[in-house]
């Protein structure tokens, strides 16, 4: 019973941790797209401004919208 409920505690911990990242990633990205417009924000922008590396980004948001 107790390695049931850790291993559910670990499953939402770690899917609490993946949305803090999204947001975070999503509330830095929409700030540039503000201050610069599309045109002025690239995935390279994105990628610096939130310190991660690129195939992650893409692998994060491409599990979201499938």
């Amino acid at each position: 019973f107790i390695i049931k409920y850790t291993n559910i505690l670990h499953r939402l911990l770690i899917y609490a941790l993946q949305r803090e990242y999204v947001n975070s990633v999503l509330k830095k990205s929409i700030n540039r797209v503000w201050k610069h417009g599309f045109s002025g924000c690239s995935i390279n922008d994105i990628v610096k401004d939130n310190n991660v590396n690129r195939f992650s980004l893409y692998h994060e948001f491409t599990q979201q919208v499938s």
